[in-house]
């Protein structure tokens, strides 16, 4: 079971700072390229989209890998193969 948590923590963690180094590479091009200094205001927009966007990937991921519900795989299984 700590496996799955660790799995799971590692995911949320990884997808974040993959997503904030997105959220930098952005704010970076509006503040350099396009001349905008109003980054400071969509902190809370930047905050709202890393981390809902990864607690939404990896409770998609836990919700797909949970098994069917109390039916019997694995003769479902041996019928299609045979």
């Amino acid at each position: 079971m700590r496996c799955y948590i660790q799995a799971y923590l590692s995911q949320f963690f990884n997808l974040a700072s993959f997503l904030w180094t997105a959220v930098i590479a952005y704010a970076l091009h509006r503040t350099v390229v396009l001349h905008r200094e109003d980054t400071v205001h969509l902190h809370k927009r930047f905050d709202a989209y890393v981390w809902l966007l990864s607690f939404y990937v990896v409770a998609l991921t836990w919700v797909a890998s949970v098994p069917p519900a109390a039916h019997n795989y694995q003769r479902e299984r041996l019928v299609v193969l045979s």
